[in-house]
């Protein structure tokens, strides 16, 4: 009875002894971690449990201080090929408070975030952290197959570049993501679900571009190009390129500082041809008439050239005065209209007979060149008097390029009809004086 009760009494003693030895190593720990030093890695892992490249990782610790924040928390690192980030801390050490011997590292990738807590000096090595992340793989390749170095890709808020393989590799945590990936001028988008590991193939197909530059007649310019980030001097306005990539190649022309813009849709065609109008429109021979009563020029104007813009008729304007002054002062406008093709009218007001009328003609064609013509014309009485019928001489007078001015006919003078007279008669007579001597 005795030996039992001690055997209950021992028991009862071991444990409590245990008891006040797990208090004892708590105390223990609290007091001996003061002024550790501690030196360990920190490893990320996928969800299949695969070192992650690139995640950041940071750790929180008591630093030991006196004064200030009781806690440090390290800027983020970046894991290397073996998802590894080496890690040295030094704790102050303080006897004013009890440190916390605990570490917390944290790691980042993909929209995944996992902490975990370690203890000093009570911990492996390395310290790993997993995250619910999946492996997701670019490969962005030409039509041959043949990898695409340097491409970039944006998926979500990460963005990286290919390798020399073509490959570029992100993790992401199960969700729905929007991608863009370019090369030079080309780009495709979408939208990538990611539920597990995903490869993704990109297709870039090079394109040989080619762009000429000429005048209206078809003549080569000297510009100067931007296409894909580059500015180029082109002599004779040619310029080619072996291999583009993208769907919608945009340019700028700089000719003289002029500018033009356009793009180059590859789907439906791989050159373009960019026109610069840099010839004005031609006046043909304007001639005069008579129509209800009031006077009209009629004016052919043409815009020469294979690729001239052509005529821009709203721009066509006509001014004119008469002389002597008709009470009118200064010039005053007419108005202009198209009648057929390359043909033009200009119709005047009720205008005074026998007067001299001067008139300006100017008109532009589509890309701003400007042709002008000066001229003048008579009115003439009609051949009944009424006003209405009848036809005027054409005196219309181009100052751009004049006619050639005919000669004026010349009247016979009295004195030379008289002395015509005479001489024929004085002729006669020798003839026949001439004749009564001989018989």
């Amino acid at each position: 009875m005795i030996y039992k009760d001690w055997q209950v009494n021992s028991g009862m003693d071991f444990r409590c002894i245990f008891i006040f030895l797990i208090f004892a190593n708590a105390i223990l720990a609290a007091t001996t971690c003061i002024g550790y030093s501690e030196s360990f890695d920190a490893r990320v892992l996928d969800a299949k449990f695969r070192a992650v490249e690139g995640a950041e990782v940071w750790i929180k610790f008591d630093r030991g201080t006196s004064f200030g924040d009781k806690y440090f928390t390290t800027e983020p690192r970046l894991t290397d090929s073996d998802g590894m980030v080496h890690f040295t801390i030094q704790n102050m050490g303080t006897n004013t408070r009890t440190i916390d011997c605990k570490i917390v590292v944290t790691g980042s990738m993909g929209g995944s975030t996992v902490s975990e807590t370690i203890t000093v000096d009570a911990h492996g090595n390395p310290v790993d952290v997993q995250l619910d992340i999946h492996k997701v793989r670019f490969y962005v390749r030409d039509k041959k197959k043949g990898p695409v170095e340097n491409a970039t890709i944006t998926l979500g808020d990460m963005t990286f570049k290919t390798n020399v393989n073509g490959v570029a590799v992100f993790y992401y945590k199960a969700g729905e993501y929007d991608c863009l990936v370019s090369y030079l001028d080309a780009k495709q988008t979408g939208t990538l679900l990611v539920e597990d590991d995903l490869d993704y193939e990109v297709l870039f197909i090079p394109y040989k571009i080619q762009v000429d530059v000429i005048d209206d007649t078809g003549v080569p310019l000297d510009v100067s190009l931007q296409i894909f980030n580059e500015t180029f001097e082109l002599d004779e306005g040619h310029f080619e390129y072996e291999r583009s990539f993208g769907n919608e190649i945009d340019y700028v022309v700089d000719y003289k500082g002029v500018i033009k813009t356009g793009t180059i849709e590859t789907a439906a065609e791989t050159s373009a041809m960019v026109v610069y109008d840099v010839h004005a429109p031609v006046f043909g021979t304007i001639n005069t008439g008579m129509v209800n009563e009031r006077m009209r020029l009629t004016v052919p104007i043409t815009d020469p050239g294979m690729y001239a813009s052509g005529v821009d008729v709203p721009t066509m304007k006509a001014t004119y005065k008469v002389e002597p002054a008709d009470g009118t002062s200064g010039w005053n406008t007419a108005t202009t209209y198209a009648t057929a093709h390359d043909m033009y009218a200009v119709d005047f007001p009720e205008l005074a007979a026998n007067s001299i009328v001067d008139f300006k003609l100017e008109v532009k064609d589509r890309e701003g060149n400007r042709a002008e013509i000066q001229g003048k014309f008579s009115t003439l009485a009609s051949v009944d008097g009424s006003g209405t019928g009848g036809t005027t001489d054409n005196n219309t007078t181009n100052q751009t390029n004049p006619p050639e001015t005919g000669q004026e006919e010349q009247e016979i003078p009295l004195i030379y009809i008289v002395g015509g007279v005479i001489l024929v008669l004085l002729g006669i007579y020798l003839v026949f004086r001439i004749k009564s001597m001989g018989s």
